[in-house]
């Protein structure tokens, strides 16, 4: 009987002929240090050669329950798993970061994975959700209680669906097809992915990572978010706010909205730093130097949305200030002299520059990071095995 772990790459995927392996790990910074970790399944013999396999010495036999097929993965002499890969769990969760344009892309290949087609679905019926959402915020300025509470509740709304959002995101990069609340009757559920066990270490080994990590990510986050709007809101004083119509301050509801506009940014970067710090918590990135490129990649990760959240949040609230002084001057009494006139016009105005001019321009830097803590989130997941 084979005793190889078979792991299947898609649903049109057949088994190798002979003594053909469906795909060998090409060498890379990882190879090695991965291959010591992994546990070697038995290497059967040419099929059909009957019960009698070659191990090498010192390997594990394969777990008892294990699937059979010669299309298995297996460890060739030099300890490097050989065989094919499945990596519908990391175009089911780019289907969340890159929504809508890559579920378009994956609805729309041929012979698309069940399980990336389900994550694709689900993706789009959130971001259908979410545009429908931004669309009624966009009409609301709760000047009025009623206008007050429904203003509210859209938040609410929002901010449950950002949380779903990122919960099946994760559970996509995890190779978990969850169904959402109000989703699973109308999209068809697929057979959940199951990660090959053989490549993680026990998790008391991983308390030490995790711990950098998340400490590390943490404090580039609370940095680089801080430090820009702080300086940023010191602009922000008594007489420029009075000089725009806002003698009371800034109101609530316009920070709310700034806020919402930094989601995707804070959305995106807390998925992929869940992804980090799960992978860390379980054992899959080990030994090094693939734990300290997880812990490189979960500070990019964060320093990056710390960075687009600041520069989101100051742009929002400038151009929302900008709309308040148009607004101011567009409303002033035709009762008020052509020299008061021109003189709010001219506070305004200065008030308007005074902010720009405290304002940082962090978005390429904050792009750049994001892009690099992704990039090494998903070069590592790839390098990880999925089964059905």
């Amino acid at each position: 009987m084979d005793n190889n772990l078979n792991v299947q790459d898609d649903d049109q995927a057949t088994a190798p002929k002979g003594d053909e392996t469906a795909g060998t790990i090409s060498s890379t910074l990882f190879s090695s240090t991965r291959a010591s970790r992994i546990r070697r399944p038995t290497v059967s013999g040419r099929p059909g050669s009957g019960a009698g396999t070659a191990t090498s010495a010192g390997a594990s036999p394969a777990p008892a329950g294990a699937p059979t097929g010669s299309g298995a993965p297996t460890a060739s002499p030099s300890g490097r798993l050989t065989g094919p890969r499945t990596y519908a769990h990391l175009t089911a969760g780019l289907c969340y970061l890159g929504t809508p344009i890559v579920p378009a892309i994956v609805l729309f290949t041929p012979s698309p994975h069940r399980f990336s087609r389900f994550h694709a679905l689900q993706a789009l019926a959130l971001f259908i959700v979410g545009t429908i959402l931004a669309f009624c915020l966009s009409l609301f300025r709760p000047t009025s209680v009623p206008l007050g509470i429904l203003y509210t509740l859209l938040v609410v709304a929002a901010i449950i669906l950002a949380l779903l959002w990122m919960a099946a995101a994760i559970a996509a990069f995890e190779g978990v097809a969850i169904a959402l609340p109000l989703l699973d009757r109308p999209l068809p559920r697929t057979p959940d992915l199951e990660e090959h066990q053989s490549g993680r270490i026990s998790r008391q080994q991983a308390g030490t990572e995790l711990i950098i990590a998340a400490g590390v990510s943490a404090l580039l986050l609370i940095l680089t978010f801080t430090i820009p709007t702080v300086g940023w809101f010191k602009g922000l004083s008594k007489s420029t706010l009075a000089s725009l119509g806002l003698p009371g301050g800034l109101p609530l509801w316009m920070i709310v909205s700034a806020l919402l506009s930094s989601i995707v940014f804070a959305g995106i970067g807390l998925i992929v730093l869940a992804v980090f710090l799960i992978g860390l918590r379980k054992g899959k990135f080990f030994p090094l130097p693939t734990s300290g490129a997880a812990i490189v990649g979960a500070a990019l990760t964060a320093a990056g949305t710390g960075l687009l959240l600041a520069d989101t949040l100051q742009r929002s609230l400038y151009s929302l200030l900008t709309q308040q002084f148009d607004t101011l001057v567009n409303n002033s009494s035709p009762a008020i002299s052509s020299k008061n006139a021109q003189s709010i016009l001219q506070g305004g105005l200065t008030s308007l520059h005074s902010i720009t001019a405290g304002q940082p321009l962090p978005l390429l830097l904050g792009t750049l990071l994001l892009v690099l803590g992704v990039l090494v989130m998903l070069f590592l997941l790839s390098q990880l095995y999925y089964k059905r």
